[in-house]
């Protein structure tokens, strides 16, 4: 862990996921990368002639980005002397852009981040710059792992790592195993039956199967609901985990609403952080 990169909007739930940041960095040694970004308006075209822009406002719209730049820098200035932030490598950028989870996403790739943490207010939040669509984006897209938290955390003792545990599963545990070293975390091994189609024996041998390759002897847990999100959601209650972690193929268009989309759901309806590792990274 060398890199984080935190979207930062000064939201209470961006501010508690870069705390949280900052005491991953603190046990990893990681250099932090702050991103805020001013959403842009986008311009239509109505009929066959596109809006006409005066230039009076182009030269309004300019003047106000740059104050409010200016100010977003002075906030970003006072973070990076907060306590919790001492001792801790930091740079910060501010982007504007159409898309926020674009611009997060490209910032990743630029920073050589190797996660990111973000704030989400969830699926009732009215955070106007990470609302829950815009963290879903993010784990969808990004090529990096993602940590999306909607409260402010301490310690991981317990992560939840749910798959079907094929191949796939294989490429993606490495990086939660290495997440779960940082905080000297647990790690219970979850797959979801849903009713209608199940294999107890085939499943318990698939988990005992991950575990061998990894020469580990984490829980074993094969759990019954009648779709996976809610039964990964409902495990995470019933033992009180720290952290869900989870794999994401990135899908997108059609092909995305052919499928269960089980993280971006998990995501949305979670109590606890969501960990989402891209299974074609």
């Amino acid at each position: 862990m060398k890199a984080i990169l935190v979207p930062i909007d000064f939201s209470k739930c961006s501010l508690d996921a870069l705390k949280f940041a900052a005491a991953t960095a603190k046990r990893s040694g990681a250099k932090i990368h702050l991103i805020s970004i001013i959403e842009k308006q986008n311009y239509y075209f109505l009929g066959s002639d596109p809006i006409v822009i005066p230039p009076e406002l182009i030269y309004s719209n300019n003047a106000h980005d740059e104050k409010l730049k200016n100010e977003i820098r002075s906030r970003l200035d006072k973070i990076t002397k907060t306590s919790y932030m001492k001792d801790i490598p930091v740079e910060y950028k501010i982007g504007t852009g159409l898309k926020v989870y674009k611009c997060i996403e490209e910032y990743s790739r630029i920073s050589k981040s190797d996660m990111i943490i973000m704030g989400s207010s969830g699926a009732h939040g009215i955070t106007k710059i990470l609302i829950g669509s815009n963290a879903e984006r993010v784990s969808r897209f990004s090529k990096i792992p993602v940590l999306i938290m909607n409260h402010h955390i301490r310690d991981i003792k317990t992560i939840i790592f749910a798959s079907d545990f094929e191949k796939e599963a294989y490429r993606v545990f490495p990086f939660v195993q290495e997440f779960a070293k940082i905080y000297d975390s647990d790690i219970h091994l979850l797959k979801v039956n849903i009713f209608t189609h199940y294999n107890n024996a085939e499943d318990i041998a698939l988990l005992k199967k991950f575990n061998k390759k990894f020469n580990t002897n984490y829980k074993e847990v094969v759990f019954e609901s009648s779709t996976i999100a809610s039964g990964i959601l409902k495990y995470a209650d019933k033992i009180n985990s720290s952290m869900i972690a989870i794999g994401t193929h990135g899908k997108k268009g059609l092909i995305r609403l052919l499928f269960e989309n089980v993280s971006e759901e998990t995501i949305r309806y979670s109590s606890k952080p969501v960990l989402t590792v891209n299974i074609k990274k």
